[in-house]
């Protein structure tokens, strides 16, 4: 039966260990006393682990972008998609335009940078005890 699993208790890990590891890696942009106080009573465990982890798949957070044209103008909007070869952005009017990346120059700003440069870092460990520790914050 699919739609019977229920999900087991996946907090296992160190809160100590957790709490060590937030202070080192994720305090320049958070704080257990501000923005993620109480964050373990607002959420399940694993919607909290999904957050830390892929935060975009919960969180609407836009990636904000400043193109200048070959021309010399300036563009400032929020990414609607890039690859290799393109860049559509959404300017603050509600326009959309696209650009060949190889034409501009541009820079991105994505407020969650940070938790993608962690992924390939995380152990097994790691994100058991930083889930151990993000549940005390009540």
């Amino acid at each position: 039966n699919r739609w019977g699993y229920q999900v087991g208790n996946i907090v296992t890990g160190n809160a100590a260990a957790g709490q060590s590891f937030f202070a080192q890696h994720c305090t320049s942009c958070h704080s257990a006393s501000g923005d993620l106080a109480h964050v373990g009573s607002k959420y399940q465990a694993t919607d909290l682990q999904a957050l830390f982890l892929f935060p975009r798949t919960l969180l609407h957070v836009p990636v904000h972008v400043s193109i200048r044209t070959p021309e010399g103008h300036d563009i400032d909007g929020t990414l609607l998609s890039q690859d290799d070869f393109t860049i559509v952005v959404k300017d603050k009017l509600g326009r959309m335009s696209s650009w060949q990346t190889d034409k501009i120059q541009f820079e991105t700003h994505d407020p969650l940078a940070g938790h993608l440069d962690l992924l390939p870092r995380y152990t097994d460990a790691d994100m058991h005890n930083l889930l151990a520790y993000l549940v005390t914050l009540k």
